[in-house]
């Protein structure tokens, strides 16, 4: 038995949103870990440039853009903010 090489998931939220998932195994050209969220106000990009695109066992690159932004540019995210609870949900 060969296992799905593709899973796509679409659903309504409870508050109205739709989301839509969608999982590819095998290799990609393009980079083997990208998470790409898009929302109203803007878009999130998390990449990774690790070959085997295990999130556990690589580093992430955070990429975002907003309202009229044409690009997502890199967001450096400080350890030491984190730690110190400078970020926090809104």
């Amino acid at each position: 038995m060969n296992p799905p090489i593709l899973v796509a998931v679409t659903a309504a939220l409870n508050s109205g949103a739709v989301a839509s998932v969608f999982h590819r195994g095998g290799l990609s050209r393009a980079g083997d870990h990208r998470w790409e969220i898009n929302g109203t106000d803007g878009d999130v990009l998390i990449t990774s440039p690790a070959a085997n695109g295990n999130i556990q066992a690589a580093q992430l690159v955070l990429a975002g853009g907003r309202e009229s932004e044409a690009h997502v540019e890199p967001i450096i995210v400080s350890i030491d903010r984190i730690a110190s609870g400078a970020y926090t949900a809104a």
